[in-house]
This record gives C-alpha cells, structure tokens and sequence, in this order.
C-alpha cells in the first residue's frame, strides 16, 4: 500500500481569528468540508504565493488569472463512470486526449436542413466536395471505396463536372425510338380516322340543325292545335248541351205532335163541314153575280183624320174608309225591304294574304241599330296550316268570338252549315267578320271564304 498523509480539521460553528504568525487547525463545517474565506480575491499557498485566483462572474480577462487545470480519465471506449444519476464523475478522454461529449445536432438555424424543408434567402449549407479522377475506370475508382455500401466521394473531371453513369442508356433510346415510330404511324392513321370523324360531325351538324328547325315549326303548330282543339272543347261543349236541349225540345215535340195529330183529325172533320160552307160562300173568278148569293162582308173603320189606328209594326189594322164607306189609300211604295239570303264571299281563293302575326279579316257583314244578323255558316280555304274564327266587333274593339276553327294541309277547305242559325244584335258600329291566322312559321297562307247569312 502506497504511504499517505491524512489532514485533520476542526469543526467549528464560528470562524476562528488568528494573529500573524499564529498556527491553526483546518476549518471544517458541519458536513465535514475545508471552509475557504472567500473574501479575497485568490487561493494562496503557505509562503503567499497565489495558486488560484477567485474571479468574479462576466467579468473581463486580465490576462494574468491563475487557475486549476480539469483532470480526466483516458478512455479507448465510452464507459460509465458512475452508477446512479447526480454522481460525481470525471471527463473522458480518447488517446489523443481529445474530450469525449454525446452531443445533440440542431438544424434549427445550422447548416443541416430537415428534409422537404422550403429554401429561404441567405441559409447555410455544407459545401459538398468530390474527388478529381481525369480518367475514370473501374481500377480508380474502386480505390475509393471497399466494398457495396460504403461511404464513397464524388468523382470529377478536372473541370468539376460530375460523373455519371449511363448504364441502359443506349438501349433505352433504340426501344424508345421504336415505340415512337409506332406512335408516329398510329398519330398518323389517327389524322385520317379524325378527319373523316370531323366530316361525319359536320355532316350530322346540318341534319341536326334541319332537325331543329322542324321541330320549332312542330312546337309552334302543336301549341297551335293545343289551342285550338281545348277552343273546340269549349264549342263541343256547348253543342253537348245544345243537343241535350234539343233532345229534350224533340221528346216535347214529338208529344205535341201525337197531340196535334188526334186535335188534327178532328180539326179535319170540323174542316170538311167549314169547307162545304166556304165553298157556298166562295166565288169562281169571273163568274157572274147572282142575286141571293152567300157572301163574307168586308167591314172598314171610318178614319178620315187618317190617325193613326195601330201602335206597333205588324199589328193587325182595318181597313180605312171616309165617312161614304169609301176606302182610303196612298200612293207611297213601302220599299222597306224584306228577309233575304245574304251571301257574302269578299275573298276568292287565294286573293288574301294571312301572315303569322295576328288575324286578318276575309269577310265582313255589317249589322246596324235595331238589326238582327242570323248566321247560317262559312265558308274559309287556305294553302297552308291556319287558325279561322268568326268574330263580332264594335268599331275596331273585338266583343266576341262565335266559332274557332283550323283549316289544314291535307283539307284546305272547311265549309260549315248550322241548322239553328246564330243571331247576332246589331248597333251602331258593329260588324260580323270572317278572320284567319297562319300557323305555320315563316310562311305566308293565301286565304279566300265567305259568310253565310240573312237579316
């Protein structure tokens, strides 16, 4: 066992005051450690000499300060030197007495990026160098490295340009060359087959087009007929109710006339006895007179202040004499007219022109104040597809709307006869007209007809 000195200390809870020149014991404190006076500013040996200066924390370098050179332990390898965390141990060295440290890495703000991390102005990096080889083989360059996986540099040439290899390159290019031919041979059917494609698609383009133009046409003549055939719904309707009327009106008539038929034949048999006493009473034109002759006397009415003796058109009246019995007459001509047929046909065939915009009128029949129209049915021919009707107006104000009808392609001519006729009241401005609308679009019908009717 190698000799040593053991150094005794004191304790003391209160610091010991010497004189110059007096010996002392070494102070310890409770825990069995040197107290040291730290009140000045070095560590001094016994002679005075400073061995360590005591220094003061941030403060600046005198270039003379003495200090304790830190002893470590030479380790080849790594080793703890301890066994439970808060042990004191002393540094590591390696052989070249190089201090061993585990240290952490931060590429916060180093040289070292993290991964996929974005470039920013101004940031550091690690300058990468290679190796210069002027003429690079497989003998040189297995030199650098060992075996497969090692660490290896770059290889230069002395320009620094950078060796790579272009293994598989040449036959890469021939098998692209080739699927490039096929390429261009297949782009080239393709321009053909397009081309043909782009014709077909222009052709089909005008056939669509055609098809929209006829089927526009179709729906303006569909919404037409719609409109029309709900008109004739109306119109059916009413001639529904009419013929339930008439049913009705037939189912009286028909026993009224059962009645008549029985009151008729006794009507005739009362006949037969009135014939025989009319024909006493009646006389052969020419015959001569005959005194006792039967006769039927005609009376008058005395109107010599010729007033007027009925109140009414059509009222029954007697014949006006003088107070001698003579019959009083004039000489005006009552040239008042009569009921007549009035056949209107202002338009022939194809004399008017009917657009598609609004109703143009064919026929027209005045009805004055006091007049009574009764319409008996029409007659409208057309070229093409048209909406006809018959319509009363006042002045240039549309009343009413009798009848709606259509006049088509394939039966350009409607006529149309009403046993009951349509009695129409007249007045100052009104008019009964035949009116007709094209319904085909873009073409202009050519249109003629008549109103049938009597006042």
């Amino acid at each position: 066992m190698e000799a040593f000195t053991t150094l005794v200390g004191q304790y003391n809870s209160v610091a010991l005051t010497l004189s110059d020149e007096q010996f002392g014991t070494i102070a310890l404190d409770s825990s069995s450690r040197i107290i040291f006076d730290h009140s000045t500013s070095s560590t001094k040996i016994g002679d005075g000499t400073d061995i360590l200066d005591i220094l003061v924390w941030d403060a600046a370098s005198a270039g003379t300060e003495k200090g304790l050179m830190p002893l470590g332990i030479y380790k080849a390898s790594p080793t703890n030197l301890a066994d439970t965390d808060g042990d004191f141990v002393p540094f590591q060295f390696d052989g070249d007495g190089r201090l061993r440290v585990d240290a952490e890495v931060s590429v916060a703000t180093g040289s070292d990026k993290a991964e996929d991390s974005a470039h920013t102005t101004a940031d550091i990096g690690t300058y990468i160098l290679g190796v210069r080889v002027d003429d690079l083989t497989a003998d040189n360059s297995l030199l650098l490295a060992g075996t497969n996986g090692d660490y290896q540099s770059f290889f230069t040439n002395a320009k620094g340009e950078l060796y790579v290899t272009d293994k598989d390159v040449a036959a890469l290019l021939t098998t692209i060359d080739s699927v490039l031919d096929n390429i261009y041979t297949d782009t080239q059917a393709m321009v053909v087959d397009l081309a043909a494609i782009e014709a077909e698609l222009l052709d089909q383009g005008t056939t669509l087009d055609n098809i929209y133009t006829d089927t526009q046409a179709m729906v303006v003549d569909l919404a037409a007929i719609e409109v029309e055939l709900l008109a004739q719904g109306t119109t059916l309707d009413s001639i529904l109710s009419d013929t339930n009327d008439m049913v009705v009106d037939l189912a009286a008539i028909e026993a009224e006339l059962l009645d008549q038929g029985a009151t008729l034949d006794n009507i005739e048999t009362s006949i037969d006895n009135i014939e025989a006493d009319i024909n006493s009473l009646t006389k052969a034109e020419d015959s001569a007179h005959s005194s006792g002759d039967n006769g039927i006397m005609a009376l008058g009415v005395s109107n010599e202040a010729k007033s007027d003796l009925v109140s009414d058109d059509g009222d029954y009246t007697p014949i006006a004499t003088n107070k001698k019995g003579q019959v009083l007459t004039v000489s005006e001509v009552d040239e008042s007219g009569t009921e007549e047929d009035i056949g209107v046909d202002e338009a022939a065939d194809g004399e008017i022109d009917v657009g598609t915009a609004s109703f143009v009128t064919l026929a027209t029949i005045a009805v004055g104040a006091g007049e009574t129209l009764v319409l008996k049915g029409l007659d409208l021919a057309s070229t093409v597809l048209v909406a006809g009707r018959i319509a009363v107006y006042d002045d240039t104000t549309l009343t009413k709307v009798i009848r709606k009808f259509l006049v088509v392609e394939n039966n350009p001519t409607v006529s149309m006869n009403w046993l009951r006729g349509i009695e129409v009241s007249g007045g100052a401005n009104i008019t009964v007209q035949l009116q007709a609308k094209c319904l085909r679009a873009g073409k202009t019908a050519k249109c003629g007809g008549g109103i049938n009717a009597y006042k």
